[in-house]
């Protein structure tokens, strides 16, 4: 049994916590976290390599490991179950909720080296009639989905606009989100390669892009973040460093904090 003093580490510091776990066996790391909360074990699991994040979710029971890929971003839950033999991984999505194992199925159909296999298919996506006061109350029930934009769909699921999230909040709440909408947004492909996506020039005015498929399919969004994080554990190192972390990381750091100001004033 892990002391507490062990457990308020791991909580406070998951990267070194990480550091320190994954130079165990994958046995003898999974009976740490099977002692841990899902989330703590999410946070620590997401710091470790991917390799040995995969053999500890695979010696773990299946309760335990469905728990720990529920609370991870589907980008990471993603590449850990495409690290898994098939038949263990269709196990585990046989048993996680739907919400979570419909756009994991929708992202490992992809190629490991596209887009779409990166992009977040949570992000959040509405029908153009919603209202700004719909797109609130969704935004405040899953926070996780809110990538900057709202993305605007037609009837058939086709992107045809994008909205700042900020507008939202600033508009009336019975306006038509299709009356903010930006039209013509920059898209990716989801079935583009990685490396071909690092020059896209959208990227230095926007850090997170919509992902679609054929015929405009809304599929995601895909973060500057995740395409930093894809290309290095493909060891693409010198197409990772076409941007530059510390910009990403301050813009992510200032969208957290206009976010936490909008949810504060609109209360």
């Amino acid at each position: 049994m892990l002391s507490r003093i062990t457990l308020d580490f791991m909580a406070a510091h998951p990267a070194e916590a990480a550091q320190l776990l994954e130079q165990q066996a994958p046995e003898r790391l999974t009976g740490f976290v099977t002692q841990i909360d899902p989330g703590t074990s999410a946070r620590i699991i997401a710091h470790m390599t991917p390799e040995v994040a995969a053999a500890c979710l695979r010696a773990a029971e299946s309760a335990v490991s469905v728990a720990i890929l529920s609370a991870l971003p589907v980008y990471l839950s993603s590449a850990l179950l495409r690290r898994m033999p098939k038949a263990a991984r269709n196990v585990l999505l046989d048993r996680l909720p739907g919400k979570l194992a419909v756009p994991l199925r929708l992202v490992l159909g992809f190629a490991t080296d596209t887009v779409g296999a990166h992009a977040d298919p949570n992000a959040l996506a509405v029908g153009q009639d919603a209202t700004s006061g719909s797109v609130i109350a969704l935004a405040r029930r899953a926070p996780e989905s809110l990538r900057k934009y709202v993305y605007v769909l037609d009837a058939r699921q086709r992107l045809i606009g994008t909205v700042d999230a900020r507008e939202c909040f600033l508009a009336n709440r019975t306006t038509k989100i299709r009356a903010l909408a930006a039209d013509d947004p920059t898209t990716l492909r989801a079935r583009a390669t990685l490396t071909e996506v690092v020059d896209e020039p959208a990227w230095e005015q926007f850090n997170v892009l919509p992902v679609v498929d054929r015929g405009d399919a809304f599929i995601g969004a895909l973060t500057r973040r995740m395409l930093i994080h894809a290309l290095r554990s493909r060891k693409v190192e010198r197409a990772a460093e076409a941007f530059t972390e510390t910009a990403v990381n301050l813009a992510d750091l200032y969208w957290d904090g206009a976010t936490s100001l909008i949810y504060r004033s609109d209360k």
